[in-house]
């Protein structure tokens, strides 16, 4: 007999995420399934419960355009219940991340939102590979950022980007933690371009994803090591753009950063899947 799970579907400037509440009992299996097919199609899934603030990726990874996914669907839900402002704000608990972020979600009504995600942290670890790049062990992720000037574009050095990725994961170990990527990444002008390849561990799916949060970041962490902007404009293979803020402040034991995500997110569908 077929089960009925209640989802809805989320688009952050092309990275799509599956939303079900909080207690839904769904195997990795059927999470698998549920991504890959017609009717759903995402990149990735996560559980969320508006009135405990809590968002879990089927994975257990962070997920940065996800995290901002929640801020609309939570805007959403408010709009529902009678709140009427263009504004709101929201702290929230994600996995992969060790303390609470802030959201701040602009949009009312919707169905299309600017998502404002604010995460603090000390500066993460850093690898440099030399021409490959650098690893940044985020926590929650961990992503190579490859900067084609240096390394070649990847359509000239291979001839299957997902096989690359994974070559590249398994060689430095990068599947340690619950989700791991490797983001070529190119400037254009003023704007670097990137195509993501993202791996999630628990689920063992690979995709080449649309848009990356996440790979958005890296990319701006790693400009920041060569000393460059503290803004980066983040062009996704979707097209669309995701703007990244580093702030830094000198401590005794290293510095502390706040990073601030901003870009759009729409509600794709809501219904009912059976499976």
């Amino acid at each position: 007999m077929l089960q009925a799970y209640t989802y809805t579907k989320w688009d952050a400037c092309g990275n799509t995420t599956l939303f079900f509440e909080k207690g839904t009992d769904i195997s990795s299996a059927k999470i698998v399934r549920a991504q890959s097919q017609r009717e759903l199609c995402a990149e990735q899934t996560a559980f969320v419960s508006a009135k405990d603030l809590t968002m879990r990726m089927a994975g257990g990874e962070l997920c940065v355009n996800a995290t901002r996914s929640f801020g609309a669907y939570l805007a959403h839900k408010a709009y529902q219940q009678g709140v009427r402002e263009e504004k709101q704000k929201f702290t929230v608990n994600v996995s992969g991340w060790f303390r609470p972020v802030e959201l701040t979600v602009k949009g009312g009504e919707g169905p299309e939102w600017n998502v404002l995600l604010t995460m603090k942290q000390r500066f993460c670890g850093v690898e440099n590979l030399g021409r490959n790049g650098l690893i940044l062990r985020i926590p929650g992720i961990r992503m190579q950022v490859i900067d084609e000037a240096l390394a070649g574009r990847v359509e000239d050095t291979c001839t299957d980007i997902k096989a690359r990725a994974m070559e590249l994961i398994r060689e430095r170990n990068m599947d340690e933690e619950p989700a791991c990527g490797v983001v070529w990444c190119r400037k254009v002008d003023k704007i670097w371009h990137i195509r993501p390849v993202i791996y999630v561990k628990a689920l063992d799916t690979l995709y080449e994803e649309q848009a990356c949060g996440s790979a958005s970041v890296a990319v701006a962490l790693a400009r920041w090591y060569y000393r460059e902007n503290m803004e980066q404009i983040v062009q996704q293979p979707s097209g669309e753009r995701l703007k990244v803020n580093l702030y830094f402040s000198k401590i005794s034991n290293g510095p502390r950063m706040r990073i601030r995500i901003t870009g759009p997110v729409r509600l794709v569908s809501e219904g009912t899947w059976y499976a």
